[in-house]
């Protein structure tokens, strides 16, 4: 069964399924929704910590940018709080920090 929202879905990765199914089973899901209404509440709930820093911020990151582009009448909350992403001064690579 396809996971509803973007929580359910990490909590299959979390669980053992691969990103890589689980992920796009979301996306299906979201794409398909009928409102905006139903797609702010298939990213509203803030997903688990996987232990995977690059993952959480994927998942932050992707979640911000469906708000965004599908301009929807909130973005979702907390999820650019669990990781802080900054440039290392003299450089032009990100760190990542949990907070």
């Amino acid at each position: 069964m396809r996971p509803a929202t973007l929580a359910e879905a990490i909590q299959r990765i979390v669980d053992g399924t691969t990103q890589e199914k689980a992920l796009p089973e979301f996306l299906d899901t979201f794409y398909l929704a009928p409102t905006a209404e139903s797609r702010l509440a298939a990213i509203a709930e803030r997903p688990v910590p996987t232990g995977d820093r690059q993952l959480d911020a994927f998942v932050g990151g992707a979640a911000e940018y469906l708000a965004r582009q599908y301009e929807l009448p909130a973005i979702p909350n907390g999820f650019s709080s669990r990781i802080d992403i900054s440039i290392a001064p003299g450089t032009h690579r990100r760190s990542m920090h949990p907070r």
